[in-house]
C-alpha cells in the first residue's frame, strides 16, 4: 500500500491543493494527515476537502485548543489576548458542522497499510499532542516513543519540521508541514506516497511543493 504523509496544514488552502496535486501525480491508496487542520483562514475549506478525499486524519494540538476554547474551559488570556486573536477569529468562522466534524476525530489513530504493517498516527507524540519529537535534539525521547508503541510506523507532526529515522526495527517519520515549515523552505511539505507495507523502506524524501 502507498501512502502520502501530511501534517500541519492550519487552514492553508492554497497550500494544500498544491500538495494534493503532487500527490494525485502519483499511484496513492491513501492519505495520512497528523493533525493541526486548523489555525487559518480557510478552515472550512480545509476540512471539506480532507473530508471529500477520505484522508485519515487525527486532531493536532491547535484543533485541541479550537475545542477548549469552545467548551469555554480555555485561559481567560485566550478571550482577551491579541496572540490569541487569529483562535478568536477561527472559532466564529468555522461552521458548526466543521466543528463538530473536527470534534469527532480522535487524537491518535492506528492505520492499516497492508502486508500486516500498522501505522501509528499521532501529532506530538504518543499520547501527548502537545510534545514535539526531534531525533537531532532529543534523540532519546524518539526511542521512548518508539518503545510505546507496537506499531512497525510511527507518523508525527507538530514540529515542522521533516525527518526520517529507522530505530530499532521500526521507522518513524514526519513530514513537516504544509503551512510554515520551519526549516528555512517556505514551500509546502509533503512524504511522498512510500511502501508502508515495508515498513522500513520509506522511499523517496520529503518533497517541497
Amino acid at each position: 500500500m502507498r501512502l502520502a504523509v501530511l501534517s500541519d496544514i492550519h487552514g492553508n488552502l492554497p497550500a494544500l491543493e498544491a500538495v494534493l496535486q503532487d500527490v494525485r501525480r502519483r499511484t496513492v491508496d491513501g492519505i495520512l494527515v497528523a493533525g493541526d487542520l486548523v489555525g487559518g483562514p480557510q478552515a472550512n475549506e480545509t476540512i471539506a476537502l480532507l473530508a471529500e478525499i477520505k484522508a485519515d486524519m487525527i486532531r493536532g494540538n491547535s484543533d485541541i485548543n479550537l475545542m477548549r476554547y469552545d467548551r469555554g474551559d480555555a485561559p481567560p488570556p485566550w478571550r482577551t489576548a491579541r496572540q490569541f486573536a487569529l483562535l478568536r477569529w477561527v472559532h466564529r468562522n468555522l461552521s458548526r458542522p466543521n466543528l463538530e466534524y473536527l470534534r469527532g476525530l480522535p487524537e491518535e489513530r492506528v492505520v492499516d497499510a497492508g502486508q500486516a504493517s500498522l501505522v501509528r498516527l499521532v501529532h506530538g507524540s504518543p499520547g501527548d499532542s502537545f510534545e514535539g519529537l526531534d531525533p537531532r535534539q532529543e534523540p532519546e525521547a524518539l526511542r521512548s516513543a518508539l518503545e510505546r508503541v507496537r506499531e512497525p510506523v510511527l507518523v508525527c507532526g507538530h514540529t515542522h519540521l521533516s525527518w526520517k529515522v529507522e530505530l530499532d526495527g521500526k521507522l518513524a517519520l514526519n513530514p513537516g508541514a504544509v503551512c510554515g515549515p520551519l526549516n528555512g523552505d517556505p514551500r509546502a511539505a509533503v512524504c511522498p506516497p512510500h511502501l508502508a507495507g515495508r515498513p522500513l523502506a520509506c522511499g523517496t524524501p520529503c518533497r517541497r511543493v
